[in-house]
């Protein structure tokens, strides 16, 4: 009932009603509570009131009835009923009782309906009647001193006072609650209005001013109670969600218009019952037709597709309108204004159905695929092109969906390892890692990590595959991932497997051969050291032997033959040094150094070495440098030398009278061209080319004539290719020739002069000199060399043996040749410097003896701990040098 009643009320009656429901119980409650404790005061009092009459008249009845004194109770009991709420007081005397032959004499006092006190009758049935319309009664027995019964006493309490009162108190409360419920209907009526109706009221006039699209024009007011304020900011944010999702949906329907007009797709709609068909402007500019010539219905758009399309566009238009299917879609042919046929993607969708599901409205879009169609005919072309191309490579194609595990191979990937797709089939993952080898999985899927990572552009492996036949054959895997997914991992994966095991055994065969071929350098290379050591050392003996010779006194005819075998050794050692430096630069064991040097000097200073022997044929030396030309540069200026000195030398060597010409030109990017000009017997256009191969030489009979091994030439083309150059000759029979070197020699400031500090000359106090050497004729010739000094040597045949001997004495300086028995002279020199660092004594210079003449030879001594190194042949002069430049002083 209560539900009924509030729901028909409004929000505002209902919430004063509860308020007074609430108030009017509270207030009833408190009167019901006031009478009962009214009630509760008046019956203890009107109790306590018969107690005392009882305890008074008990103890005097008492005497009474033991004296029969029956006319004495009605003055005593008289006395009594002027008490407050007393209706009656009725005696029973059994003593009377027994002398009148009743069970007991009845008599008292009661109070009638007008208020009067009358003597009680027992038979009377009124007062019977008044008796027990009594509120209350007490009642007590009389007992004698022996404690026999002899009567009681009963007092009736009259319930009309009470009721009286209680409907004063009951009266005076409801008027209270009524005053008290009228106020606070009243108070709450002002307060509903004030803090109810008036905010509600202003909410209901903001929310009735609304905008074209039925959205409140403004924000509502937030005022009143918490509730009511929070509702009106809770319907603002909704007006404000509303206004924002009314303009998103604004946005994106212009944004879908753009779409649509940039994409170039047409639009239709279609009411179904009548056939009739909405085109825009840009589904008839796709055809080329202007809006008005094309009909406006659904037999119009039917005839303008191709004859070929109408029947599968129909099936699936009749499966969409039937509901068979969630949207139409499909790609077909339409005839457009100049007749060509164009392909089209329509798409749609049924918007409204009838109460039966009967289709009532459609709308889609008309999409121009032609293109697209044209690029997959193409693509389709290209496909089979590629098709065609890894059958004749005879190649496998693997496709891999990384996220799934899908797996496609085609037929020729299963040949490759001996079976057929269908032996191998169901393919997946596993297929890959079944057949492949354990070994090479790990380097596979590191690879693939990479690739995945975009640290490398694709993925390539060679792995061992296990063969049907049992073998293990080679492949090579390549792919690449060729599509991704939205958070950027890898989706598909594709690529090919070609079979590279002949391609394998043949590396593996060509790694064989190089290792043996560098086993065959390293064996050329100690053979060449050897070789070096082995001529130089014998050389040493005869050109020391000749030079200490001129030294003596000898006729003519002697000093003749000292010097042709001089000259004859010389030459010899220079064939040598060729065939060595050839040697060492096909053994690749020649560096070029890239520091400062001074072009201008290396060019002079050249000319000035053949300058004598120019002199003596009469030829005339020039020098011709061009403008531009720097002077200090950067590169190897001991090859550079090597290189000029080789052609200088030819040079000389095949020009009878004239003159030889020194070039140099400067180019872009740090090049410069030196030549070497001549006018010699020249060189014959068809032995151009031959004269820088080995052994070559532009005439065999010049051998017989001008001698020479023709490796000069060779060294030379071979040292300008290292240093990134060439060498070319330009000549005429006859008339001379000129050499070309290009070398890359980029230009550079001029070092800073380094401060030298002038040695005392060694030459004046004898030195104590150690000579490590175990060729006895090289010792003769050192000890002679150095016999008009006043220098003491002391000999050691091999290193070990100078060691001790070093550790024996004090000495200035130590001659140390490389190679000898027991332990070589780098081994030895090692040794020294490690004791002198043990005995914290100052280093001994150590002046190498060696036939190693190339740079890289000289190297390891100088790491060794020699401080220079003298080549054999030793020439006395460098010999004395070396003394005066390294000796230590005492």
């Amino acid at each position: 009932m209560l539900n009924q009643l509030f729901s028909k009320l409004s929000i505002y009656p209902a919430l004063g009603l509860i308020v007074v429901i609430v108030v009017t119980a509270t207030l009833s409650i408190n009167a019901f509570y006031s009478y009962q404790k009214a009630k509760s005061h008046l019956e203890l009092r009107i109790e306590a009131s018969a107690h005392k009459i009882l305890t008074l008249l008990r103890k005097n009845l008492s005497d009474l009835i033991l004296s029969y004194a029956v006319h004495e109770y009605g003055r005593l009991v008289d006395n009594e009923m002027d008490r407050e709420g007393i209706l009656a007081v009725v005696v029973e005397d059994l003593k009377m009782g027994s002398v009148t032959g009743e069970l007991a004499y009845t008599t008292g006092k009661i109070r009638n309906p007008f208020d009067q006190v009358v003597d009680f009758e027992a038979e009377n049935t009124g007062h019977q009647a008044w008796l027990d319309a009594s509120y209350h009664k007490l009642k007590e027995h009389i007992i004698d001193a022996t404690g026999t019964k002899i009567g009681s006493i009963t007092v009736y309490i009259s319930g009309k006072r009470i009721d009286q009162e209680l409907d004063e108190i009951l009266r005076n409360a409801l008027v209270n609650a009524a005053s008290m419920v009228i106020f606070l209907v009243f108070f709450l009526s002002i307060s509903i209005y004030v803090r109810l109706l008036r905010p509600l009221t202003d909410i209901a006039h903001a929310i009735s001013n609304v905008d074209k699209d039925g959205i409140p024009a403004h924000q509502l007011p937030q005022s009143g109670p918490l509730e009511i304020r929070l509702l009106s900011a809770t319907m603002n944010r909704m007006i404000v969600a509303i206004r924002e999702s009314r303009d998103s949906i604004r946005k994106s329907k212009e944004q879908l218009e753009l779409i649509l007009w940039g994409s170039g797709d047409g639009s239709w709609h279609w009411d179904i019952p009548s056939g009739v068909v909405n085109f825009d402007e840009r589904w008839t500019e796709m055809l080329g037709y202007r809006h008005d010539e094309i009909d406006g219905n659904y037999h119009g758009w039917q005839e303008l597709i191709h004859p070929d399309d109408i029947e599968h566009v129909m099936d699936e238009l009749t499966h969409h309108l039937k509901g068979k299917t969630p949207d139409f879609g499909t790609a077909f042919r339409m005839r457009t204004q100049s007749g060509e046929w164009k392909w089209i993607l329509g798409r749609g969708k049924v918007v409204k159905r009838g109460a039966d599901g009967s289709p009532i409205e459609m709308a889609g879009t008309h999409s121009d695929i032609d293109d697209a169609k044209k690029a997959e005919r193409n693509f389709l072309q290209e496909r089979q092109r590629l098709a065609n191309i890894l059958e004749g490579t005879r190649a496998g194609t693997w496709e891999w969906n990384v996220q799934t595990g899908e797996t496609l191979l085609n037929e020729r990937w299963a040949e490759i390892i001996g079976y057929t797709l269908e032996e191998i089939s169901p393919v997946s993952l596993e297929t890959w890692l079944r057949f492949t080898h354990q070994e090479d999985l790990q380097r596979s899927n590191e690879l693939l990590k990479q690739h995945f990572k975009g640290a490398i552009g694709y993925y390539e492996c060679e792995a061992r595959m296990h063969h049907k036949n049992g073998d293990w054959i080679w492949i090579l895997d390549r792919g690449k991932v060729i599509s991704w997914t939205e958070d950027g991992q890898p989706l598909w994966m594709a690529g090919t497997h070609s079979d590279i095991t002949r391609t394998k055994k043949a590396e593996a065969a060509l790694i064989a051969a190089k290792e043996q071929a560098e086993h065959a350098s390293r064996v050329k290379g100690e053979f060449l050291a050897n070789m070096s050591h082995e001529i130089r050392t014998p050389m040493n003996a005869i050109l020391g032997m000749t030079e200490l010779l001129t030294e003596h006194e000898m006729d003519d005819e002697a000093r003749n033959f000292v010097k042709i075998a001089h000259n004859a050794g010389e030459t010899l050692l220079s064939i040598i040094n060729d065939i060595l430096d050839l040697s060492k630069i096909e053994a690749g064991q020649v560096r070029i150094e890239q520091i400062t040097f001074d072009l201008h000097d290396l060019m002079a200073t050249s000319l000035n070495m053949i300058g004598l022997r120019a002199k003596n044929k009469n030829l005339v030396l020039e020098s011709a440098l061009a403008t531009g030309v720097p002077q200090w540069v950067i590169g190897d200026p001991l090859r550079l030398r090597q290189i000029f000195l080789n052609l200088l030398g030819n040079a000389l060597k095949f020009t009878a009278r004239g003159k030889i010409t020194v070039l140099a030109s400067a180019h872009p990017d740090h090049i410069i061209e030196l030549g070497v000009q001549d006018t010699g017997i020249g060189i014959a256009p068809e032995r151009m080319q031959g004269i820088f191969e080995s052994f070559a030489q532009e005439d065999a009979s010049i051998t017989r004539r001008y001698g020479g091994t023709g490796l000069g030439l060779t060294i030379s083309r071979r040292l300008a290719e290292l240093m990134g150059g060439t060498i070319r000759v330009e000549s005429e029979v006859g008339k001379g020739s000129t050499f070309w070197i290009t070398a890359k020699l980029p230009a550079t400031a001029p070092p800073i002069a380094e401060k030298v500090e002038t040695q005392t000359s060694a030459l004046g106090r004898p030195l104590q000199i150690l000579v490590a050497e175990d060729a006895e004729e090289n010792r003769m010739i050192i000890e002679a060399f150095l016999k008009q000094t006043p220098h003491r040597l002391i000999f050691a045949e091999n290193g070990a043996i100078a060691f001790e001997r070093f550790k024996e004495s004090v000495f200035d300086l130590v001659l140390m040749d490389v190679q000898m028995p027991v332990m070589d002279g780098m081994s030895a020199a090692r040794a020294i410097r490690k004791w002198e660092m043990e005995q914290n004594r100052p280093p001994t210079p150590i002046v190498a003896l060696t036939a190693y003449a190339l740079k890289e030879e000289i190297s390891k001594v100088i790491e060794a701990g020699c401080d220079a190194h003298i080549a054999k042949p030793v020439k006395k002069k460098r010999l004395l040098e070396a003394l005066v430049e390294y000796a230590k002083e005492v």
